[in-house]
């Protein structure tokens, strides 16, 4: 007799599964449960190769564990970009902490070396460069009370009139906000054929977090070594946040943070001082910053920096605020332009400049520089979708934000 396969068995009509076939002579085996997968889930089901899969493909298991891999290795090789990453943030001991033990695990093993040589073939800043900015005392000068009658003349700049063959050398620098805003300042400034210009923007950065990155130190390594006869600054987006003075921190919104914060940003301006008188510092407000940016006091470290710049001849406060707000001075991300379109002038974080916005703010800034240095009044050539409209002008006084302490 020839021994044939049985054929299933229908389900059954109430849903219900049907017992189990008794083999001949034996008990009947107990049904499979439904999650026998997760049952039976180990290491080796993630690793061995399901028989069950397609030839040429990887079990979703393998996958996971090559993903996880892969993220540890990129973890190790660009641990000292995370810990200096971390260090710019506001204090974060357990973020810090967690990041140093990474960093130092990786560069023992040299795991950090790949990356480090190629930022280095590639020109970028390597964190060797980084470590070799002095984050130690803080270069400030003491602020004066203002200058009166025959001193503001002795300490007012005087541009010399530029020309193609000796165009004026300015130098740009700041947050990451500088970004966008300093390519725009740079490309309009060299069209005029009467300016040079470098571009030196570092993200993250600011006047907080000397021990980050010194941007006193910097800036005037920048003056004895190339001079800049026009220093256009911007900070403040990265500058709210706690600060250390001596062995204890100072945290944003109190009289103590603004007083720490007046002194550096005075003390940065005045050493930015020429000593032949040959130099003006342009240094423009920070911007208004939008919601669930993040990005608060922008109006208190703008008045702290319109007054400083107010008690110094030789540095001019640009007043960015009234070219990104409506006529109510409410925060837009689009506004029109000079002849009247609507131009997207922030990125979607709220803070950051688009190539629109950044055009409208260095258009502003040149045309400050112009009444400074009336031979380049000629040469500017933004367009009309490059600038503000004609009746968006700077406030004749930034006005103290309500809450500001007094004496400070």
């Amino acid at each position: 007799m020839t021994e044939t396969t049985p054929r299933p068995r229908p389900p059954r009509p109430d849903g219900q599964r049907r017992a189990a076939a008794v083999p001949p002579g034996g008990r009947p085996a107990a049904p499979a449960p439904d999650d026998e997968f997760f049952t039976e889930l180990s290491w080796r089901v993630l690793v061995e190769p399901n028989d069950t899969k397609r030839p040429g493909t990887m079990s979703a298991g393998m996958v996971l564990v090559v993903m996880a891999a892969a993220m540890l290795i990129a973890m190790l090789v660009n641990a000292t970009a995370i810990k200096h990453r971390s260090e710019s943030k506001n204090a974060g001991t357990w973020r810090y902490n967690v990041a140093n033990v990474v960093e130092t695990f990786a560069s023992t093993l040299q795991l950090t070396s790949p990356r480090s040589a190629i930022d280095a073939a590639l020109g970028r800043e390597t964190q060797s460069d980084l470590d070799d900015v002095d984050t130690g005392e803080i270069i400030y000068a003491e602020a004066p009370e203002g200058p009166t009658g025959t001193d503001v003349a002795s300490m007012t700049p005087v541009l010399r009139e530029p020309t193609t063959a000796s165009p004026l050398r300015m130098h740009i620098s700041g947050d990451s906000i500088v970004g966008i805003f300093g390519n725009q300042l740079k490309k309009q400034a060299t069209d005029t054929g009467l300016i040079t210009a470098e571009l030196d923007y570092r993200p993250s950065t600011g006047l907080s977090r000397p021990d980050f990155f010194n941007w006193p130190k910097h800036l005037n390594e920048v003056n004895a070594s190339d001079d800049p006869e026009v220093l256009v600054l911007m900070f403040g987006a990265n500058d709210i946040q706690g600060m250390r003075v001596g062995e204890s921190a100072v945290q944003p919104g109190t009289p103590e943070w603004y007083a720490e914060y007046r002194k550096r940003v005075g003390g940065l301006m005045e050493s930015m001082r020429d000593p032949d008188n040959d130099r003006m510092v342009l240094w423009v407000g920070a911007l208004p910053m939008g919601p669930n940016s993040g990005v608060g006091s922008i109006p208190e470290v703008d008045y702290i920096y319109a007054t400083e710049a107010a008690k110094r001849p030789w540095v001019t406060y640009v007043d960015s605020w009234p070219f990104f707000v409506d006529g109510s001075g409410a925060y837009q991300p689009e506004l029109p332009d000079a002849a009247g379109e609507g131009q997207l002038l922030r990125e979607r974080d709220n803070i950051h400049l688009t190539a629109a916005g950044g055009d409208r703010l260095a258009s502003m800034v040149l045309a400050r520089l112009a009444e400074l240095v009336p031979a380049l009044e000629p040469e500017l050539a933004a367009t009309p979708a490059q600038r503000a409209p004609s009746e968006i002008t700077e406030r004749d006084e930034v006005p103290k934000p309500d809450g500001f302490p007094d004496g400070v």
